[in-house]
């Protein structure tokens, strides 16, 4: 069934549409920079995952990104994304398995490196209250006094 002109391939295309991964054509994605220390537990799972070669084969599969890793003995394990319009993300990596670094890899290349829209329009800035106003809603000429 079809709801204000939306059809079930319109609804998917959008779907998609809401996680391509460039813009124009165009990668936004330009770094990934993966910390992660050589003895602590948290990052046990992250270190098979380099020492597998799913890092470089991951790296392999995007080569537009360029993908560093960095040792840092003591932090948990934590990946930086730099994009094209100069803002960064950090992922916490703290003990997740292989199956969920590796979504969140695939999910940051993803990413189009934009602030939230929802903050930065009309609409996002406005205040929502469980508890509305002891004055009342305002109707024209409530302030016009009674003959």
């Amino acid at each position: 069934a079809t709801r204000r002109g939306w059809t079930a391939s319109r609804r998917a295309r959008r779907r998609t549409h809401a996680r391509t991964m460039s813009i124009r054509g165009v990668w936004q994605l330009l770094r990934l920079n993966v910390s992660y220390c050589d003895v602590e537990g948290s990052s046990r799972a992250l270190r098979a995952f380099v020492k597998d070669g799913k890092l470089a084969a991951f790296a392999a599969r995007y080569p537009h990104v360029e993908v560093t890793t960095e040792t840092r003995r003591g932090l948990h394990p934590h990946m930086r994304g730099e994009f094209r319009s100069g803002e960064t993300k950090d992922v916490s990596l703290r003990r997740f398995d292989e199956s969920e670094i590796l979504f969140q890899l695939r999910y940051i290349v993803s990413e189009k490196g934009m602030k939230n829209a929802a903050k930065n329009s009309i609409r996002g800035d406005r205040k929502m209250t469980k508890t509305p106003s002891v004055q009342g809603k305002w109707r024209p000429g409530m302030w016009e006094r009674g003959a």
